[in-house]
């Protein structure tokens, strides 16, 4: 089947470029402390299953389908594609950018400004004597809720 456009490994290969590299370079220095901690513990172990998933997981960085973690699986030399893409990054970041300069003084957010509260019905209504919050039209009261002495005595 020469249509087939997805990396098709072996068991041997999937232990070989993935499992095993994997196993060296992250893995072994993550479980066996924790599996050592826990049978000096007296415990079993907890099962390997998401790092072992995780090991066997498909994390294709370039096209080149016999690439597997940066390495060609069948010259088990560094992937061509891989080491052409890193180049192009280190090249991309190296190319001075279009972007605007940063400004001097940092922009004044909307919650900094000084905000403005314009009542257009100033005058028309009653106000509370000591903060100034105007009341509903028909209202005898001179102190609002908030400013009004409390009836209920203090629970201390």
């Amino acid at each position: 089947m020469a249509g087939r456009s997805y990396r098709e490994r072996s068991p041997q290969q999937l232990v070989a470029f993935r499992v095993g590299r994997r196993w060296d370079t992250y893995w072994a220095e993550q479980l066996l402390p924790a599996w050592k901690a826990e049978r000096d513990a007296g415990r079993v172990p907890r099962p390997p299953y998401g790092p072992l998933t995780a090991m066997l997981k498909d994390t294709a960085e370039c096209g080149n389908l016999a690439c597997d973690d940066r390495v060609d699986v069948h010259t088990d030399q560094p992937c061509a594609a891989c080491a052409t893409r890193a180049q192009d990054r280190l090249a991309d970041r190296a190319a001075p950018q279009d972007h605007p300069g940063v400004p001097d003084e940092p922009p004044v957010l909307p919650a900094q400004r000084e905000r403005v509260v314009v009542d257009h019905s100033a005058g028309l209504r009653p106000e509370c004597d000591d903060c100034g919050r105007p009341f509903a039209a028909e209202t005898a009261e001179t102190l609002c809720v908030d400013c009004r002495p409390s009836s209920v005595p203090a629970p201390f």
